[in-house]
């Protein structure tokens, strides 16, 4: 998706300049550099939303994760993949206190429950975070029983796979523009079209070979006949 929106954005750029709309130009350019859907990669998605945890920048994380849910998330319908999208929300806030507590910063830690205590105890998930109200009052929750596997590095390899193939699946589902239905449609035209002509390439080349070797087999037999007619006639 990235090589076509890219490709797509450079043809409008190109447009608005031959139509002499500069100021169009300019804002579209002002556009892709705030760019929040990351050219719709949600590999981009995914460093991008993380990129606020280890910032520690909490208001920022909600935003953003607000805004996907509008703009992506809430196309959901099934119940299954609604569930996963909450698990995952869960997640990420568990590991912004992770990760916070992690980077000696007790300050960021407080200062998320004390934010999101009350919108936390009123979702869906609220069962699983009961005992995360005490770890800011624990001294080593990395060494505690139930804390400890939010420390492992298989636990955030693992949400950190399961986020960016789950956003993958969203993008992958949001039906596209015109612009960028026609422009794929064409690729995969041209693509076919190539294979095609790679398919009669490689029967000629393979025909020209089988001809060569025919060939040099031939001039092996007249070169063998006159040096035998040559032998001969020096007789």
């Amino acid at each position: 998706m990235s090589r076509t929106t890219v490709y797509v954005d450079e043809l409008i750029r190109e447009y608005l300049m031959y139509r002499g709309f500069t100021k169009t130009a300019q804002s579209l350019e002002m556009e892709i550099k705030f760019d929040k859907d990351k050219d719709m990669r949600a590999d981009k998605i995914t460093e991008h939303l993380l990129s606020y945890v280890y910032t520690y920048d909490l208001t920022s994380l909600k935003s953003y994760w607000s805004y996907l849910y509008k703009r992506f998330f809430r196309r959901i319908s099934n119940t299954t993949t609604h569930n996963s999208l909450m698990k995952l929300e869960t997640c990420l806030y568990k590991y912004y206190v992770v990760y916070a507590h992690q980077s000696g910063k007790p300050d960021k830690v407080v200062e998320f429950f004390d934010k999101l205590a009350p919108e936390l105890l009123n979702t869906p998930s609220k069962d699983t975070w009961k005992e995360w109200f005490s770890f800011q009052y624990i001294k080593n929750p990395e060494s505690n029983t139930y804390f400890e596997p939010y420390f492992n590095k298989i636990w955030f390899d693992t949400f950190y796979m399961s986020l960016q193939n789950f956003i993958s699946t969203v993008l992958d589902s949001v039906p596209l523009p015109s612009l960028l239905q026609w422009n794929r449609d064409n690729i995969f035209d041209n693509n076919e079209e190539k294979q095609k002509l790679q398919l009669e390439v490689n029967s000629l080349r393979s025909k020209l070979s089988d001809l060569s070797t025919a060939s040099n087999a031939h001039l092996s037999e007249d070169m063998a006949l006159y040096k035998q007619q040559s032998f001969q006639s020096n007789l």
